[in-house]
């Protein structure tokens, strides 16, 4: 209740008190004058003027007025001109002072209300380019001041607001209250009259509700920005006042040292300043592509840098790079590595565009997006050298994987970085080098470096002195040859002397049997120098006597094929003994077998590709003599998969969660107990934690993949894996990616472009894919809305018949048994038998998709993450398994679920939500998840370029925040037009109503900020409905029985009045979450009410506004008492507090102040933005 503790008329020269004679004043050398008769504060037929040497003093009891709610009331009128500081009332008792100041020209003045805050001392609000005051004319000024706001209005009507994070005064230094002058009487006189002055400890309800009007206003959370840094930043004098940046849609106060900048779905203002400052404005291009700025200036995460975070991107600095900006996507995956924590360390250039995509320059590295993918990659050190040196983009085409650890076992190797058609390996021992092409595809085939060959030690050359085509690379342990289509794997071998075939040549007549008396001398020569040579029997003479010797001598000497110039000369001897000199005198040579190894032969394998021979005709008395090439290591290793069968995992626990998703900390989010926003607990328990209970197949055939590309723990042959306990952990944290923003986003992606029903594009794009080397997963169902047995598997082969397209795959449910999709070209049909069938086409049947390596080769971020929220203008409902989804329509009854969709028409997909099944297993997802983009509009022209002409607007002076118009209208306000004036845009008025109806044609159907969902229970349990916008987010909670109806329904929720509706058909009560992210840091407010009952088929009607300032919650229920939570961090510091709210029918909660636990304002409302009344201030618990 607000009382008057100052009610003066001024209508005497000679005495003034309040009416009831306290309060007495001393008047100087004032006059009577002629008043304005009837006003705001009643009717004054007289008045007093007031000139230099003029005033009134009065003392006042510092304790007479509540220091954080009060209302100063002053009637006047300025005689004018205005050429300084001209005083109406100034106190000590409590800091505040309203005084006139020059206007714009000399027929106008500027009024300015002031109080000393404790934190920035004095602060002001004014009328500067909000009003026309002029001279003679009688005016009502509010000076009113609300915890944390102080407004100016004139005639009722607020023109003005500043807030403050802390929202206490300074002590007041006195007890006198001076009217018409400065404290000592003399300085800043007024020159004018004044007819009334009124003070109220506390505020009247109808400038309350004005004021609170205000508090989701840009200037509110401009100033209260300002306000919040003035302490540590000074960012200088305001250059002009805040006006609307078309480019960012964002409103900017520009200072002489910086901005400060508002975005409405952001809820929440940010600094900019220094070198970024200089960067973003003085780029507009670069101001388009970054958007809205979403941060303050903060600590990056290298030592000494800093960054500003934007809606599109980011602007690093560090005083070895300067400012320099990432964008888009390049921008989430370098957040994703660790911006400049990681290897690549901070950008040093801005993006440029090269054929095909863009790249840009770090300090320690490159990152490179190639358009159309699905993310960027960054390459680095060795590998980048390696890259660059022979050929970069132009030849190997853009990078399809960041530069990753090559593991056997727990071990690292290695490192690897996949590009589209090539693949870079390194070691310590061999360096960087190429493999592409089918060598490429043979190395993998075997192994890759945890197989038998090991790393490459070359890349992949010509052979010298071959005619036609030849390739070949060389590894630690042999080589891949290519003699023009014709593959070798060259393993380390040893040489094998299996049967010697003689004629018979023994001529000593002693020898009874008349056989050859046979030994051999067997050498080796290695680039003309011998290493080998050695006699067989090594003990005797010779063998026992036979003209056919199986020798069976494996040659103890190894050679590795890894060198380009190597050449190998195998010799072998085939001798007769005669008892005489070996190898010369009476015994006689039968014959000398010599070959030459080299890579031009490929070590002999291009003359036998299994290493087998049988050497003839090289010596007269020689048949033959079987030789070979035995090699030393493991034979090739297939393709092959796990040999233990998919099963599920009842639940995936919050530490394979945590390993799944880079955002995720299991350790500060619960381990220290620290408040959280939630929102990632939340999806764990709706979304994460049964997705493996029905089958791990998407997670083994993700796993597969890893092995393949030398990215996992788990090495090939993998068919040795057959103890399911052993990898059930691998397989449940790839199982999780499922369910990951890149992951589900690229689903979103895929089915609102077609791409989903389609299945001769899943051929083709798969095929594409691999060919990258961006290996997919390949996901069924045999259902069109993609139930039915969801299931993944992975693809190894492609083929193309012209009448059949075949995938060859392996799948989980088979271990590495083959299996085959087919698909008819000419219908566009698909079919694929694993014990169950899966067919369908375009727009019936089951459904074909896939999903690229480069979606799945990193850790994931939920799909809740603010940066890709942003990026997307993405919108996340998720429902509570205990009930279903009926329908999901606009305000209009238009469907908006893509599934639903019965047009068969890929351009009415947009603006839709699509529901997330899950790739895998028996219903993986538990409840439903639906996600939306919101279409990209195009901009339009400011209004006061294009529609002045046709539209008449009621007072220009009221233009700005308010209503139906602005949400058709969108951001078209310029600074021409003064977007921060005070708006009322209810208020607008139409020449032509065929101009309205125009603009709203001109919107896309929905852009996803209205619509009704209606609900059904499935289940007795817990109802869980949760709605998150880029930064923003709801939840409703409450008892659900099974068939029970309700229907929750979203209402303009990018709008300043914006409702949520839940109703039911049974009486309930709900617990409400409200979250806002104050931008892309940490900081996040958390309101919960507890309690709040709602009747049967009674609306239960809620309005947040940006940054939850103020939350309004009208219920037809019966009164209660609320309990409210108010939790988040501020300045990445974890605050709460708790009050016990009772509550009839409707309340607004105006946020405390959570730095030091605050008092929360409770005010009484029959409707959402209605008049305030009764209102409580409830301290914190």
């Amino acid at each position: 209740m607000a009382d008057l503790v100052v009610n003066y008329s001024l209508a005497s020269a000679s005495a003034l008190t309040n009416p009831d004679g306290t309060l007495p004043a001393i008047l100087t050398n004032c006059t009577e004058a002629a008043g304005p008769g009837a006003t705001a504060l009643g009717s004054l037929d007289k008045a007093l003027h007031f000139d230099t040497g003029a005033s009134i003093q009065t003392t006042l009891s510092p304790g007479a007025i509540t220091p954080n709610r009060f209302c100063i009331r002053v009637a006047f009128s300025a005689n004018g001109p205005v050429t300084t500081r001209q005083n109406l009332v100034e106190c000590t008792a409590l800091p505040f002072a309203m005084f006139l100041e020059p206007g714009s020209t000399d027929d106008c003045f500027n009024l300015v209300v002031a109080v000393a805050n404790s934190r920035v001392d004095w602060a002001i609000a004014h009328t500067t380019n909000r009003v026309a005051l002029t001279f003679n004319t009688w005016y009502v000024v509010s000076l009113v001041y609300d915890l944390d706001t102080l407004a100016l209005m004139v005639d009722d009507t607020v023109h003005a607001v500043t807030a403050f994070p802390n929202g206490g005064l300074n002590a007041g230094s006195g007890d006198k209250l001076w009217i018409g002058s400065w404290v000592d009487g003399l300085r800043w006189p007024f020159k004018g009259d004044i007819a009334a002055l009124q003070i109220y400890s506390d505020i009247p309800a109808d400038l309350e509700t004005a004021l609170d009007a205000k508090r989701s206003t840009p200037e509110w959370f401009l100033t209260h920005k300002h306000n919040a840094i003035r302490p540590t930043l000074n960012l200088g004098n305001k250059i002009s006042d805040f006006y609307f940046d078309t480019a960012i849609s964002s409103y900017v106060q520009p200072f002489e040292g910086g901005l400060i900048s508002y975005t409405e779905t952001h809820g929440v203002a940010f600094e900019m300043h220094g070198s970024i400052h200089a960067l973003y404005q003085g780029d507009s291009n670069l101001r388009r592509s970054l958007g809205a700025p979403a941060s303050d200036e903060i600590n990056g995460r290298r030592a000494g840098s800093r960054k500003s975070v934007f809606a599109q991107g980011c602007i690093y600095w560090s005083p070895q790079t300067g400012a320099v900006p990432v964008l888009g996507r390049l921008y989430l995956d370098y957040e994703m590595l660790g911006e400049g924590g990681s290897a690549i360390g901070l950008p040093t250039a801005a993006q440029t565009a090269i054929p095909g995509g863009v790249m840009q320059q770090f300090q320690g590295g490159r990152m490179y997006y190639r358009s159309g993918s699905s993310n960027a990659f960054e390459v680095h050190g060795s590998i980048l050298g390696k890259y660059d040196a022979t050929g970069g983009v132009s030849r190997w085409g853009f990078p399809v994987s960041h530069e990753s650890d090559v593991r056997r076992d727990s071990q690292v190797i290695g490192k690897v970085s996949h590009f589209e058609s090539c693949t870079i390996y390194w070691s310590g021992a061999t360096g960087a080098h190429i493999i592409y092409g089918d060598i490429r595809r043979k190395y993998l085939e075997v192994g890759g470096p945890q197989g038998a060959l090991g790393f490459p030690t070359s890349s992949e050359e010509d052979i010298p002195g071959v005619s036609g085509p030849a390739r070949y690379n060389t590894f630690q342990q042999g080589s891949i040859l290519w003699f023009n289509g014709q593959l070798h794997v060259c393993y380390p071998f040893r040489f094998f002397i299996g049967r010697v075939d003689t004629k018979e040549e023994d001529r000593d007549f002693l020898d009874v049997d008349g056989q050859n008396d046979l030994y051999c001398r067997i050498a080796i020569s290695v680039n003309g120098h011998r290493v080998y040579d050695k006699k067989l029997p090594e003990g005797d003479k010779h063998f026992s006597s036979a003209n056919i010797k199986d020798v069976n001598f494996n040659v103890p000497y190894a050679v590795l094929p890894g060198d380009p110039n190597l050449n190998v000369q195998f010799q072998v001897e085939i001798w007769e003994c005669d008892s005489g000199n070996l190898f010369g005198g009476d015994d006689d040579l039968l014959g000398r077998f010599t070959k030459d190894l080299n890579i031009r032969n490929a070590w002999g394998l291009r003359d036998n590709a299994n290493g087998i021979f049988r050497a003839s005709n090289f010596g007269p008395w020689m048949n033959f003599m079987d030789w070979s090439i035995k090699p030393q290591l493991g034979a090739n290793t297939p393709f092959d998969f796990f040999s233990t069968i998919n099963q599920g995992t009842p639940t995936v626990d919050f530490r394979e969660y945590a390993a799944a998703f880079g955002d995720v900390d299991p350790d500060w989010e619960f381990d220290f107990g620290l408040i959280d926003d939630g929102l990632k607990a939340l999806f764990y328990e709706l979304v994460v934690k049964g997705v493996a209970a029905g089958g791990n197949c998407f997670g083994m055939a993700t796993e597969a993949i890893y092995a393949y590309k030398d990215m996992s723990r788990l090495s090939r042959p993998l068919n040795r894996f057959g103890n399911w306990a052993e990898v059930e952990n691998d397989f449940n944290v790839r199982q999780t990616y499922q369910v990951g923003a890149d992951a589900i986003w690229w689903f979103v992606g895929q089915f609102l472009s077609g791409k989903t029903h389609n299945p001769v594009s899943v051929f083709r794009d798969t095929w594409d894919a691999h060919n990258r080397g961006l290996n997919p997963v390949i996901c069924l169902s045999q259902n069109y809305d993609f139930t039915g047995a969801p299931h993944c598997i992975m693809p190894i082969a492609w083929r193309n018949t012209g009448s059949e397209m075949q995938i060859d795959v392996f799948d989980p449910n088979s271990a590495s048994s083959v299996q085959r999709i087919v698909i008819d070209p000419a219908r566009n049909t698909f079919r694929y038998e694993n014990g169950r069938v899966y067919e369908g086409g375009e727009w019936s049947g089951g459904r074909l998709h896939y999903m690229p390596f480069s979606v799945l080769n990193h850790r994931q971020r939920t799909p809740v993450w603010d940066a890709i929220m942003l990026l997307l203008s993405g919108v996340v409902l998720i429902l509570g398994d205990s009930a279903e989804t009926l329908s999901l329509t606009d305000e209009n009854g238009n469907n908006l679920n893509a599934f639903k969709d019965t047009s068969r028409k890929v351009e009415n997909l947009a603006g839709k939500f699509v529901p997330f099944p899950g790739f895998s297993g028996n219903n993986p997802i538990k409840g439903e998840l639906l996600l939306g983009m919101r279409p990209k509009r195009s901009r339009f022209i400011p209004l006061d370029n294009v529609l002045l002409d046709s539209v008449q607007l009621n007072n220009v002076s009221n233009l700005g925040i308010n209503a139906d118009l602005r949400r058709n209208l969108g951001p078209t306000l310029s600074a021409n037009v003064n977007p921060n004036l005070n708006v009322n845009l209810g208020g607008a008025r139409f020449r032509d109503r065929a101009i309205l109806d125009a603009i709203q044609r001109n919107q896309q159907p929905t852009d996803l900020d209205s619509w009704v969902h209606t609900l059904r229970g499935v289940s007795g349990g817990r109802l869980q409905y949760y709605l998150k916008r880029p930064l923003q987010a709801l939840q409703v909670g409450g008892a659900i029985r099974a068939n029970d109806r309700l229907t929750m329904s979203a209402n303009r929720l990018q709008a300043v009045d914006n409702e949520f509706k839940v109703v039911a058909q049974n009486a309930n009560a709900y617990t409400l979450s409200a979250v806002s992210k104050l931008g892309a840091g940490r900081d996040f407010v958390k309101v919960t009410v507890e309690n709040v009952p709602a009747e049967a088929n009674q609306e239960l009607k809620i309005n947040l506004q940006p940054g939850l300032n103020t939350m309004d919650v009208v219920s037809n229920g019966a009164p209660f008492n609320a309990t409210v939570t108010y939790e988040g961090r501020v300045n990445d510091k974890p605050l709460r507090s708790q009050y016990t709210v009772p509550m009839a029918q409707g309340m607004r909660l105006t946020a405390p102040n959570l730095e030091d636990a605050g008092t929360l304002k409770v005010s009484g409302i029959e409707r959402i933005l209605g008049e305030v009344h009764a209102t409580q201030l409830i301290q914190g618990q």
